[in-house]
C-alpha cells in the first residue's frame, strides 16, 4: 500500500503520470506532504466528527481524493514514517517498532534484535525527488535517528536523507520552565514554527519544484493547549461523551489552522494548479 503511494507520486513529480496525453509538455507539480502524529481519522469533520473542527482538512478533501481504504504501515510511529519515505514495508527495513522501543522485559515474549535507526543506504523519496532537479525540505518531527536530539540525532537526521533544509522539533515536557516557547498558552507542540517555517520555504521556492514535508508533532502527548481554545470545546454538549476530548479538540483546531495557513500561501503564490497537497496520520489514533 505504502509502496504503491510512494511509486506513484514519485512517478507524478517526475512528470510521466500526472497529464493525460503524450504530447503535453509535463511540469513537475510541487509536493506539500503534512503528517500529523497519532490523529485518528474519526478526529476529523470530513470523517465524519461532529465535534472537532477541522475546516481546512474539510476542504482539502472535498476538493481532492478522501481516502477510505487506507492503512498505516505499523501502530506506532518510527516504523511507519520510515515506511513512508522508503516505500518499504517495516519488516524490510527490520525497523519495527518506535525508536528506541520500550525496554521492559516484562513481555511473553523476547524482542528481537531490531534497527534503531533508518539506515543511510535505503533510498528515500526525498533522495529520489532531489536527483531529479527538486528541493526538498522537512520541518518538525523525525524520529528516525539513533536519539531523538544531538548529538546522537546527527548522523541520522534528514539532512543525510536527502533534505536540503531541515528543523527538527521535539514533543514538549510538562516540566519545561515558565516562559518556555513551548508552553501550553504559547505554542506547545511547535505547531506555529513548523508551518512558519514551511511558508518561509514556499515562499522562497522561485519556481522552482519543491518536496516539502511538513511533520508535525501534534497530537502526540502531553496532551496540552490554551486555556481559552479548550474552554469553547467544554462549552459544548457533547463534549461529555467518551470518544470527545476538549484538549484535543484545541490541539486538533491550531493542526487544521496550519493546514489553512499553508494553502493560503499556495493559492497566494498562484502555484495551486501545479502543487499537490497531501494531508496524512502517521499511525492513527492513540
Amino acid at each position: 500500500m505504502i509502496k504503491n503511494f510512494i511509486l506513484i507520486l514519485t512517478l507524478c513529480a517526475l512528470g510521466q503520470g500526472c497529464n493525460n496525453g503524450s504530447k503535453q509538455n509535463f511540469t513537475k507539480p510541487n509536493i506539500i506532504l503534512v503528517i500529523a502524529d497519532d490523529l485518528g481519522y474519526s478526529q476529523t469533520g470530513c470523517y465524519g466528527s461532529d465535534y472537532y473542527t477541522t475546516p481546512n482538512i474539510d476542504k482539502l478533501a472535498s476538493g481532492g481524493m478522501l481516502f477510505t481504504n487506507a492503512y498505516a504501515a505499523a501502530a506506532v510511529c518510527s516504523p511507519t514514517r520510515a515506511s513512508i519515505f522508503t516505500g518499504k514495508y517495516p519488516a524490510r527495513l527490520h525497523l519495527t517498532d518506535f525508536i528506541a522501543g520500550n525496554e521492559l522485559d516484562t513481555y511473553p515474549l523476547s524482542q528481537p534484535d531490531w534497527q534503531k535507526a533508518l539506515p543511510l543506504k535505503e533510498l528515500t523519496i526525498a533522495e529520489a525527488l532531489q536527483q531529479n532537479g527538486y528541493t526538498t525540505a522537512l520541518f518538525g518531527k523525525w524520529h528516525l535517528s539513533k536519539s531523538k536530539t544531538p548529538p546522537g540525532s546527527l548522523s541520522h537526521n534528514p539532512d543525510k536523507q536527502g533534505f536540503d533544509e531541515t528543523f527538527i522539533t521535539y514533543k514538549p515536557s510538562k516540566k519545561l520552565p515558565i516562559g518556555h516557547w513551548q508552553q501550553a498558552e504559547k505554542d506547545a507542540h511547535s505547531v506555529d514554527t513548523i508551518t512558519n517555517r514551511a511558508i518561509d520555504f514556499i515562499k522562497r521556492s522561485n519556481n522552482a519544484p519543491f518536496f516539502l514535508v511538513v511533520s508535525h508533532n501534534s497530537v502526540h502527548d502531553p496532551i496540552m493547549e490554551k486555556e481559552s481554545a479548550i474552554a469553547k470545546y467544554e462549552a459544548l454538549s457533547h463534549s461529555q461523551k467518551d470518544e470527545n476530548n476538549p484538549v484535543l479538540a484545541a490541539m486538533i483546531e491550531r493542526l487544521d489552522q496550519s493546514i489553512g495557513d499553508l494553502t493560503s500561501v499556495v493559492e497566494e503564490m498562484k502555484l495551486q494548479d501545479n502543487t499537490i497537497i497531501i494531508f496524512y496520520s502517521d499511525n492513527g489514533g492513540n
